[in-house]
């Protein structure tokens, strides 16, 4: 897996094994990824949470180990926009991969269905990659320096995509539907993360969207065991749909597992 950094061009890139023949993280690796990934900001690093290290390595075997460009992982508190963004503690990363497009890197994910937060910004070169508790996803139509413009049915725009509905009238569509966040939240950057908003659509595998609080249970989220990390071939993994209609699908297809909470 090879790691980019956009923010710091300069900074040679990263090339790692992962894990070895029994599928464990190899000694070190935490570390090494900590200080790539540390806040381009201030220079502190962080520890990188391996369930996340996990889903960015997922991604690198499914679309043929290119390089993966990331814009911001650990994001120091002392700069971060949002205090509780799961950037500041290590588990975030907003990123791309050399030669793929975002939207398929966004179908991939969200096909996965892995607790994860997927956000997917049209004004912005990145997907926004997190772990935690359960699934989330959410779509911000804003273009550099503009408020947030949250898309209230996420799903219901990745359906009008797939219908070959035009860029130009999803984002009409958005700003019909869109959910604006106070105002007193802090204004937006185009590289700014912006952690799921208070109406981020939750995927339910009943098939019914629910509404995130405003405040992620941040004591469930550390208590909740971390998944298995090996074995490095995507063993047992979901396959990714062969077509695009069929990856279509299987993103808004609800999954047949009633949630538990």
């Amino acid at each position: 897996m090879t790691l980019v950094s956009v923010n710091a061009p300069n900074q040679p890139r990263l090339t790692l094994r992962l894990y070895d023949r029994r599928g464990r993280l190899l000694p070190g690796i935490l570390r090494r990824v900590a200080l790539f990934l540390r806040c381009h900001h201030t220079g502190r690093r962080h520890a990188i949470a391996a369930r996340l290290l996990t889903e960015v390595y997922r991604v690198a075997r499914h679309f043929g180990d290119r390089p993966i460009l990331f814009y911001s992982a650990f994001r120091d508190r002392r700069v971060a926009r949002l205090r509780r963004s799961y950037h500041t503690r290590g588990q975030a990363l907003d990123f791309r991969i050399e030669g793929v497009g975002n939207r398929q890197l966004r179908d991939f994910l969200l096909a996965s269905r892995r607790n994860i937060g997927v956000g997917y910004y049209t004004g912005s070169p990145f997907v926004h990659l997190d772990v935690r508790e359960r699934p989330a996803f959410w779509v911000d139509f804003s273009g550099p320096g503009e408020p947030s413009r949250y898309a209230t049915d996420a799903r219901a725009l990745l359906l009008a995509e797939r219908r070959g509905v035009p860029a130009h009238q999803l984002e009409a569509v958005a700003r019909a539907t869109a959910a604006r966040r106070p105002s007193a939240a802090e204004p937006d950057e185009a590289l700014e993360d912006r952690t799921a908003p208070a109406d981020t659509v939750l995927i339910s595998t009943a098939g019914t969207p629910r509404v995130d609080p405003d405040r992620p249970d941040e004591a469930a989220e550390a208590a909740a065991p971390p998944p298995p990390l090996g074995p490095p071939p995507l063993a047992g993994l979901p396959a990714a749909p062969r077509s695009a209609d069929d990856q279509a699908a299987a993103i808004a297809a609800p999954a047949r597992t009633p949630v538990v909470e």
